[in-house]
């Protein structure tokens, strides 16, 4: 989710990916994602590692790959 003139990201729509029939491990990931790019102060290069690494070494959020 976005807010604000000049739109930044504040959130992820927990509602929404419910409604459209994503997990609660896979929500779960998405925010472990959004943390990482929006909130740990980190390029977004270093971001992307970061995220593909999480993804081969959790196995809850490695269920669904398509986050990934």
């Amino acid at each position: 989710m976005v807010s604000g003139n000049t739109a930044r990201a504040r959130g992820v729509n927990k509602v929404g990916l419910r409604r459209r029939g994503f997990s609660d491990i896979s929500i779960e990931a998405v925010k472990k994602c959004y943390k990482l790019l929006y909130m740990k102060g980190i390029g977004f290069d270093e971001a992307i590692k970061a995220i593909a690494k999480e993804g081969e070494t959790d196995p809850q959020a490695s269920q669904d790959r398509s986050i990934y």
